[in-house]
């Protein structure tokens, strides 16, 4: 064990899989897998209500209903649907930049490639440990390491509360930091999702319900509502939110 690894804080041992980068182009038979939408639809159904996602002619007006707080779920539909990764600044949270530098300076390609993997477990640990404290996670999660194909980067999974991280994306220290704050805002939302107290709680819960979730699906080959999946609210902010913390580290 690295020297590190005894001197950084530990925080912790699937759901939202972050990829590097994916789009409808030509999917590879053996490196994608076919992710499937909630709900116990067929396949030929997920293929029509991808086809409504890309004409646009999905959400009718007579699928608009209510929610349980009397709000049309149409108006809730327009704010987490087409949501730009730019709409979010997280100018709320205090970041403690001090103890953040402290933390990210151990991903800088220079110094990561020196550390040994536990050097390098202890510093997700405690970067884990950091975003914990400043989103005010009342459970953080535990972080696990697995060996994933080289497209994925990581997960969130709810079902056990963890940060799964790829093991073969361990040389990218940009990638790392990006997919653990990703994963981490993850947890927030269902956090705030839970117990919905405000009206942005209100719309986590709704975008996370069965049937609101955009997952892309492969259909001939090819992805299929990855765009979609992309600007929903809830992956459109984990990503600004993976992306703050991996310019903070100087990736690009």
């Amino acid at each position: 064990m690295g020297e590190i690894a005894n001197e950084v804080p530990k925080g912790g041992e699937v759901a939202d899989v972050k990829k590097p980068g994916a789009s409808g182009a030509e999917a590879s038979e053996t490196k994608v897998p076919e992710i499937k939408p909630k709900g116990d639809i067929t396949p030929e159904q997920a293929r029509d209500i991808y086809e409504k996602i890309l004409s646009g002619d999905a959400g009718s007006e007579n699928d608009v209903g209510q929610n349980a707080d009397g709000v049309e779920d149409s108006d809730m539909d327009n704010e987490i649907y087409d949501c730009d990764i730019d709409d979010f600044d997280f100018s709320d949270l205090d970041l403690n930049e001090e103890e953040l530098k402290n933390i990210l300076k151990y991903f800088d390609p220079k110094v990561w490639e020196k550390l040994d993997i536990d050097d390098k477990k202890a510093v997700i640990f405690a970067f884990e440990a950091y975003l914990a404290k400043i989103l005010d996670l009342k459970n953080p999660p535990r972080v696990v390491f697995y060996y994933g194909p080289q497209y994925e980067c990581g997960a969130y999974d709810r079902a056990s509360n963890t940060i799964r991280i790829n093991m073969n994306k361990l040389d990218e220290p940009g990638e790392v930091v990006d997919t653990v704050a990703h994963e981490a805002r993850h947890a927030y939302q269902y956090q705030c999702a839970e117990n919905p107290q405000t009206r942005q709680d209100k719309l986590y819960a709704y975008n996370l319900a069965d049937g609101n979730y955009i997952r892309p699906v492969v259909v001939d080959g090819k992805w299929v509502g990855f765009e979609e999946y992309k600007s929903q609210l809830v992956e459109a902010e984990a990503n600004a939110f993976g992306r703050l913390f991996k310019e903070k580290a100087g990736g690009k």
